[in-house]
């Protein structure tokens, strides 16, 4: 669907005065609130119009999609295309053929492990590792050449090591994102981009972080004077106050809405973002508390394993990365413990393939072989500190979750109890 998608984009699209932005989720803009308006692609496209420039921009980035993707779409560019490619991020789990088995020419990869091939053999490289992704850009420039395409790539923004910076940054067309912001002053002492400018997931960044590699971007080509940019045009590389008005106008609205929507569970996540950014940038820590009971109300009212999953990852991803095992919001052993009880009662999956996930957590899990009530299948919302059997099989306290304050915090209104479903109650017993 994203291919074919792509197809009816690239066909409508004026390709002499268009800049195709090709990619994987850190193009599309993973992480970032509301992606249409603040990928990096939207935000580059802004800037380019504050400055007249005749050139618009197509984002043809997508989650998840690596070398092979790229490639496929480089193939379907008209000839002559300007583009901005980041690839290489996800072929650091998929490149291993462990991993992968072909079937009939076509590559068909196992995702479970994904974060944990990013996480670990995605910054660890060896010879035999290197393989398929030097395969695939060694593709990559083949098509460049016989289409005459114009590529820049462009670095991944977080300060690791990648496959991207270490094979084309001899390139006069490599853009090295990170070396510039980290110049700016956007790094920590740890030599990585400050977590002030990521989403919650700590692999994506977020409406601002997006903003300052848009404006390292625009720096970048008006300097080289493209796009119809001139080096006048330079501006600063900053987290202005605009910016930060824009982040709460977007939080307020989206906030409005997921009201208005009576609670709807589709608007939640992007709330929580908009709200986790707008937190780390102001250092407010009312909107800190208004998104743990965001998140306390995705799991515990909702029952969305979504939550669960973003919290063990997010542990997973600071007890094993160069990057982030200096945090200090680090859980302590029982809590990770909990929070795997959590999500074995409100997910479909099995206990193997939560193991899997998380196999570096896994040894915290006190209690894996242990079955618990299939509590996904509640109707929502409901607050399971109504439900004495998920309280009994977790070994949770109502106080321990109490999810009325939450709701109170969130609606500004008392969670209404007095309709707590009846089937819920009776499976609940």
């Amino acid at each position: 669907n994203f291919y074919n998608r792509s197809l009816d984009k690239i066909a409508a699209a004026k390709a002499d005065k268009t800049i195709f932005f090709v990619g994987d989720s850190t193009i599309f803009g993973g992480g970032a609130s509301d992606e249409k308006l603040f990928s990096l692609p939207a935000q580059f496209a802004e800037l380019l119009k504050r400055h007249d420039s005749s050139y618009s921009v197509l984002n043809l980035g997508y989650p998840g999609t690596t070398g092979k993707e790229h490639i496929e779409i480089l193939r379907s560019l008209p000839n002559q295309s300007t583009v901005i490619l980041r690839t290489g991020i996800n072929d650091s789990w998929k490149r291993s053929d462990s991993f992968k088995i072909s079937i009939n020419g076509n590559y068909y990869e196992i995702r479970l492990l994904k974060l944990g091939m990013i996480l670990w053999f995605g910054w660890n490289r060896d010879n035999n590792s290197n393989t398929a992704t030097e395969d695939y850009y060694r593709e990559l420039e083949t098509i460049a050449k016989s289409k005459s395409l114009m590529i820049y790539f462009v670095d991944y923004f977080l300060g690791e090591t990648t496959f991207m910076n270490t094979y084309f940054k001899n390139s006069s067309n490599f853009i090295p994102m990170a070396k510039i912001l980290k110049s700016e002053g956007f790094f920590d002492q740890n030599g990585f981009i400050s977590k002030k400018y990521l989403s919650f997931d700590l692999v994506h960044a977020n409406d601002i972080g997006y903003r300052l590699q848009a404006q390292t971007l625009f720096n970048w080509f008006s300097s080289k004077q493209k796009f119809n940019l001139k080096p006048s045009y330079k501006i600063d590389i900053k987290v202005d106050k605009e910016a930060v008005a824009k982040l709460h106008t977007n939080l307020l609205r989206k906030h409005k809405n997921f009201i208005e929507e009576n609670g709807n569970d589709e608007l939640l996540v992007p709330l929580m973002q908009a709200v986790w950014q707008y937190y780390l940038i102001t250092g407010d820590d009312s909107f800190k508390r208004l998104y743990k009971s965001l998140e306390n109300i995705l799991i515990f009212a909702y029952h969305k394993a979504y939550g669960v999953e973003e919290i063990l990852g997010r542990q997973q991803r600071m007890r094993t990365s160069e990057y982030h095992k200096k945090d200090d919001s680090i859980l302590p052993d029982h809590e990770i413990d909990h929070w795997f009880k959590v999500l074995v009662a409100i997910s479909n999956k099995s206990n193997e393939d939560i193991l899997g996930e998380y196999s570096d957590l896994s040894n915290l899990w006190k209690e894996p072989q242990k079955s618990y009530s299939n509590f996904s299948k509640l109707k929502k919302p409901f607050p399971l500190q109504n439900c004495a059997k998920f309280l009994r099989e977790i070994g949770l306290s109502v106080k321990k979750i109490n999810i009325y304050n939450d709701w109170k915090v969130v609606f500004k209104a008392d969670f209404d109890s007095s309709n707590l479903d009846k089937e819920n109650l009776n499976f609940c017993e």
